[in-house]
């Protein structure tokens, strides 16, 4: 198990609320190949899910449900909403915003299979986490 910490916010900038990463299994990054699907096929949508994702790293997730919201009956799994882009997340040890993956809503209703998902990989980081193989890779 792999976290990739996502380039939120930039280098040059004061000590961040919190730090968000990527989870990647196996060499797959699911979270980085949907942000490069986003760009080019959300445009508009990208550009609020990243600019979102920068003001959550610098002063910390908003409390606008519009934003992020808590995803019932998950067990801690929440999603910053931009548009019609989803990026699932948790949280671990404090500041740190772990992404599991993501996707371009097309219903009222998120899938259930993305749920799943989402919850899967989030138990497998927590078992790993707790058998210290987690491997974190900074940019």
């Amino acid at each position: 198990m792999q976290l990739r910490r996502l380039p939120f916010p930039a280098e040059d900038s004061e000590e961040p609320r919190c730090r968000i990463f990527a989870l990647g299994e196996d060499g797959k990054w699911p979270v980085a190949d949907f942000l490069a699907q986003a760009a080019e096929d959300h445009v508009d949508d990208f550009s609020k899910l990243t600019a979102l994702l920068i003001r959550s790293a610098e002063h910390g997730l908003p409390s606008n449900k519009q934003k992020v919201r808590q995803l019932k009956g998950c067990g801690g799994l929440k999603e910053f909403k931009a548009g019609c882009l989803r990026l699932f997340f948790f949280h671990d040890k404090g500041r740190l915003v772990i992404c599991t993956h993501g996707i371009v809503k097309k219903s009222q209703q998120t899938p259930q299979k993305d749920l799943k998902t989402a919850t899967r990989r989030m138990k497998a980081y927590k078992a790993a986490s707790k058998r210290n193989q987690v491997t974190i890779i900074e940019p």
